[in-house]
């Protein structure tokens, strides 16, 4: 019998719906890596993937600024050269690009040939010319004193030019230590060449008052001065600057610096007795050589 105040009339009530209305969800998912999935790509190498930079110093061809490794490079120790790895380096390297190398010191060759035929023909055209009289006096003395300004004149002219031209070598031979090759172009390029002129010339001067006055000074001159022009070739430095640091290098490389003062006198005295021939072989390893102690004592990698 039903029960007028029973609503569900004895019927048993259904059992409450989930909650949400009756969706059941999907179970959650399992869990990930940090950052929602995402794997995030490993860390770079310091320096943003860059190479790393170079020892105290800089690098080949420093001017100052950062400087990466270059593949070839051999890192060196500032403040010490060794004499001997220079010379192996010297020679190989003037073996790898000989051909330029003798380009360069033929051109120089040729022109310090003709300064000299042109200036032993005007000598000798001005003696020839010549005229004395029964007195012992000069006749028409005027042709004698021209022709012998001229000789000097046009001696100093060709002098300079074959000095200009050679500094090209020393130019070749520091891009080579930076893993360049020698080209034409070095005997002509002006970059950094009126610094090294003119502590050529002030050190120059100085090796020749020293000598003139009682032979020490000059050689200490040249000695503490050996690569003075190559501060100011390679970076620009001014006078001063580059004869500190050629000093201050001096003596921490006594050896080197008197092989490299001992080896161009003797190349410089050979090569004028020969009319210049070793020149065309001896120059560019000097250069080669004097390059490479030049790298070492700052400290900047060189091309193997």
């Amino acid at each position: 019998m039903s029960d007028p105040y029973d609503p569900n009339q004895g019927n048993v009530p259904p059992p409450p719906p989930p909650p949400g209305g009756g969706f059941t969800p999907p179970p959650p998912p399992p869990p990930g890596p940090p950052g929602g999935g995402f794997t995030p790509p490993p860390p770079s190498p310091p320096g943003g993937g860059l190479p790393p930079p170079m020892p105290p110093g800089g690098g080949a061809g420093y001017t100052g600024g950062y400087q990466p490794y270059t593949p070839g490079m051999t890192p060196q120790t500032a403040g010490t050269a060794d004499i001997g790895s220079a010379f192996s380096w010297a020679f190989a390297k003037f073996q790898q690009h000989i051909g330029q190398f003798l380009v360069l010191s033929g051109v120089i060759f040729v022109v310090n040939l003709i300064g000299q035929i042109v200036t032993n023909q005007l000598a000798e055209s001005t003696v020839d010319g010549l005229r004395i009289d029964d007195n012992g006096n000069l006749v028409d003395s005027s042709n004698f004193w021209s022709g012998l300004v001229g000789t000097l004149v046009l001696g100093i002219i060709f002098g300079i030019l074959v000095a200009i031209l050679r500094i090209g070598i020393y130019r070749a031979a520091l891009k080579v230590t930076r893993g360049g090759a020698p080209a034409i172009g070095d005997l002509t390029s002006t970059e950094h060449l009126v610094p090294f002129i003119i502590t050529s010339i002030v050190t120059g001067l100085a090796i020749v008052i020293g000598t003139i006055l009682c032979i020490l000074p000059g050689i200490v001159a040249a000695f503490f001065f050996a690569i003075a022009p190559l501060y100011s070739l390679d970076r620009g430095a001014g006078v001063g600057d580059a004869i500190g640091k050629s000093a201050s290098a001096a003596t921490k490389n006594v050896g080197p610096f008197i092989v490299l003062m001992i080896l161009g006198w003797l190349i410089g005295f050979v090569d004028g007795f020969a009319y210049g021939v070793p020149g065309l072989f001896l120059y560019p390893i000097l250069a080669l050589l004097s390059a490479h102690i030049f790298r070492q004592i700052n400290g900047e990698a060189i091309a193997a």
